[in-house]
């Protein structure tokens, strides 16, 4: 497989449909509802930093922009944002 170069990467993810990522979160989220939370954040952890060092691009760049992506969404779109936040705190 052709592996997109990081810069790409980062600035796909910055252009990404936020309703898609949060698509994609709920369903990570009901995969791993009935796990303990110390297990859920260092698998959490394991998996970001893995798939961040597969595609080589900075973890702290990754989390830069994820943060940009949710002050901006809640700012235009705070019940989404207030969803999954909900969403979160039923299932975990």
């Amino acid at each position: 497989m052709n592996t997109p170069k990081p810069k790409s990467i980062l600035d796909a993810m910055a252009q990404a449909n936020f309703k898609a990522v949060i698509n994609l979160t709920h369903q990570l989220i009901r995969q791993i509802e009935t796990m303990s939370p110390h297990i859920i954040i260092a698998a959490s952890a394991i998996f970001f930093l893995a798939v961040c060092q597969r595609f080589n691009i900075r973890p702290i760049n990754a989390l830069e922009i994820a943060q940009n992506m949710l002050n901006n969404e809640e700012r235009r779109s705070p019940k989404m944002v207030g969803g999954l936040r909900d969403f979160l705190s039923k299932e975990i």
